[in-house]
């Protein structure tokens, strides 16, 4: 299989630095979770969308965190309790991205909320992309495992 995929590899990282693309891929997964849980907590319950959308990034942090860590910015050195406080940080900003832009959607733009939930994911990807390179996962100082 790793030979199938190595020109498709090969060709994507040519045109795409690969940490992106892992953060890309990473981020993708969290995101799906993400609108899932969006989709389905308001599907079977009703409730605000604002607020699914709080469940939603509660569900998808653990995706992110973990594929982040351990994948995308290979800082599987890093203690985990100090990435992680960091991270949810990262994580948490970004939230308050998504959140703004998705009640702008809803509230002022009147945009469906499916679409708009996509956008705010989207928006809130470049800074949290940003702030794990620069501070959560930055290869500075090495702290012991814990």
């Amino acid at each position: 299989m790793k030979k199938l995929l190595e020109p498709i590899f090969t060709l994507i990282f040519r045109f795409i630095p690969e940490r992106i693309f892992r953060f890309c891929v990473i981020g993708g997964s969290a995101a799906a979770v993400h609108w899932l849980v969006v989709l389905s907590v308001v599907s079977l319950t009703g409730m605000e969308p604002l607020i699914a959308n709080i469940i939603a990034f509660l569900c998808a942090f653990s995706v992110s965190y973990v594929g982040h860590k351990n994948w995308t910015f290979e800082a599987r050195e890093q203690a985990h309790g100090p990435a992680a406080v960091k991270f949810f940080t990262v994580a948490v900003t970004g939230f308050c991205i998504n959140e703004s832009v998705f009640a702008v959607m809803l509230k002022v733009l009147h945009i469906h909320y499916l679409i708009g939930s996509a956008v705010a994911i989207a928006t809130a990807a470049v800074s949290t992309y940003i702030l794990s390179q620069c501070w959560a996962f930055s290869p500075g100082k090495k702290e012991e495992l814990s």
